[in-house]
């Protein structure tokens, strides 16, 4: 199993998610507060058998005897399209609340990111398998971030390949948008909550996947010794994983600016953050 070992590590053996059977708490949403970080450089750490992780070099045939054999749907090396997903939220608060009226009508924006990492944890409960995806985004731009603004790599096909320092990335088959950068360093956490299957997927072979990993660590690494920002926290991939809609199919309406997410993501927490300290 190919791991891709990042500093500082990011512990992911006890997500509280923000789903339902997992209502929030006021120290749920720290992450909130400006003052803390909740962000983590990214890592993908060995997990025990009640927590596996599955890389591209795994199999059906392989898989732990713990986790059925099903429940892992989707690989790194893998494109997806995702969106918020936190409507079954809501019944963690009043119904009248304005916390549960924000998760009730929120509509966020569908995403485009590359899986480089994909965990399988039992919740808490004991009745499903939680499946999470450690994804970084997809953009038109660079990231709008000074500190990270080299830390991408175009995504064929692009209108001038010459132009790039790194190779672009081959994806099987082409990838459906022109002029796309996967962006390195920042990213996001989802935990699957809907999955949206195809028969048509966008993947990177082991190779590829290898390839760009490599730029991931190093980027990641140079990274971690910049000053610590507001910006930077809220772009790097969370330590807690936040419910969404998966789908396989990337093609198809959605936006292009990660930053979107971002202030998705952000107005939601603060909203919580607010409810949970009135409780």
């Amino acid at each position: 199993m190919r791991t891709l070992q990042l500093p500082p590590p990011l512990d992911l053996s006890h997500p509280r998610p923000i789903s339902p059977g997992g209502c929030p708490s006021a120290g749920d949403f720290e992450m909130g507060s400006p003052t803390r970080s909740w962000c983590g450089s990214l890592i993908l750490p060995e997990r025990p058998r009640t927590s596996e992780s599955r890389r591209p070099s795994w199999s059906a045939s392989n898989a732990p005897d713990s986790i059925p054999k099903d429940t892992w749907r989707v690989l790194p090396g893998s494109y997806v399209a995702f969106s918020l997903d936190v409507a079954g939220s809501a019944n963690c608060y009043p119904p009248n609340s304005r916390a549960a009226e924000a998760l009730l009508t929120f509509n966020g924006g569908r995403y485009i990111g590359l899986v480089v990492g994909s965990f399988v944890t039992r919740s808490e409960d004991d009745t499903r398998y939680n499946e999470d995806l450690t994804v970084l985004f997809v953009a038109r731009t660079p990231p709008p971030i000074p500190e990270a603004a080299d830390y991408f790599i175009p995504i064929a096909p692009c209108s001038d390949e010459e132009s790039w320092e790194r190779k672009s990335i081959d994806t099987k088959p082409l990838f459906p948008l022109k002029d796309r950068l996967q962006w390195t360093t920042f990213g996001t956490l989802l935990r699957i909550e809907t999955f949206v299957e195809s028969s048509l997927r966008f993947n990177m072979d082991d190779d590829e996947f290898n390839r760009v990993e490599k730029f991931v660590e190093a980027d990641i690494k140079v990274l971690s010794e910049a000053p610590v920002t507001n910006a930077l926290t809220k772009l790097r991939v969370p330590a807690e994983p936040v419910p969404a809609t998966v789908w396989r199919d990337i093609r198809g309406e959605h936006r292009e600016d990660p930053m979107d997410y971002v202030v998705e993501l952000y107005e939601l927490i603060d909203v919580l953050h607010a409810e949970s300290e009135n409780q």
